[in-house]
């Protein structure tokens, strides 16, 4: 989606099987991910995303 994540609860995962396996392990309620939108890019959206 021209989306970057770079990073997630803080730490700067290298690819993205490390940003899955920080958020497959993490023990928090919730998951800080830290993005860098690509201007003009498509918007990122999830499963009942209300936006």
């Amino acid at each position: 989606h021209g989306d970057h994540v770079m990073a997630v609860n803080d730490l700067k995962p290298q690819n993205v099987e490390e940003a899955y396996f920080f958020i497959s392990r993490s023990t928090r309620k919730e998951v800080k991910l830290t993005v860098c939108r690509i201007p003009h890019s498509d918007t990122f959206h999830v499963k009942g995303c209300s936006c």
